[in-house]
């Protein structure tokens, strides 16, 4: 009898341990600082401004338009990585990436508005602006957009290719060379809040991403 409990015991013990093992670990962001780049070339600036649109950033970012030697206004956007628990529909996510994998999500605590000035004055608000690291070369750019509930949550543009290039020294990562090109979704989006056009062909945005893992 003694016999059979200790080995009850011991299989009890095997069990528990293995249920501990499994049992994933507290979430914390891996990541300690960073800032994701986000520059609208001249080209997709001219072809906004036809259209009387323009793209204002709010809360945490820097924006800085810039004439260009040849000619012509580049939109520089500059947004910290948010580190801090992001809490969405009662669910808490963190800023994360893992090095083996090339695969990760890059939370940022700030919103554009998408303004068209003509023929009429509208504004959609895109927030809860997120890069997601599918694969060493597949990022995907997603926001939450419109003003009011119930929100739509879009992939905006997708970045894809062999250009992409993953560098780091210690901790410190750099993704650079992420062309940013919208998606079908985004288009209709577009077209349906402000009444804009944008091709799935235009470059929305060129990115880089450089933060630092704990």
């Amino acid at each position: 009898m003694r016999s059979q409990s200790r080995v009850l015991l011991l299989a009890l013990a095997a069990v528990l341990v293995a249920l501990a093992l499994a049992a994933p670990a507290m979430a914390a962001s891996n990541i300690s600082k960073g800032n994701t780049e986000f520059n609208v070339p001249k080209a997709t600036v001219t072809l906004m401004q036809a259209q009387y649109l323009s793209l204002v950033p709010q809360s945490q970012v820097t924006y800085k338009p810039t004439w260009t030697a040849g000619g012509g206004l580049v939109w520089y956007f500059n947004a910290p990585i948010w580190v801090k628990p992001v809490k969405q529909t009662g669910v808490t996510y963190y800023s994360n990436y893992t090095p083996k994998t090339g695969t990760g999500t890059f939370y940022h605590n700030y919103q554009w508005w998408l303004v068209s000035a003509y023929p009429t004055q509208v504004a959609v608000k895109w927030q809860g602006i997120k890069v997601v690291a599918n694969a060493p070369t597949s990022y995907s750019l997603w926001a939450v957009v419109g003003n009011t509930k119930p929100y739509t949550t879009l992939v905006l543009a997708t970045a894809t290719g062999s250009d992409i290039k993953i560098t780091h020294s210690g901790k410190s990562y750099h993704i650079a060379n992420l062309k940013f090109y919208p998606t079908a979704a985004a288009a209709t989006s577009i077209k349906a809040t402000v009444g804009a056009t944008v091709s799935t062909s235009t470059l929305l945005f060129q990115g880089d991403i450089y933060f630092t893992r704990k």
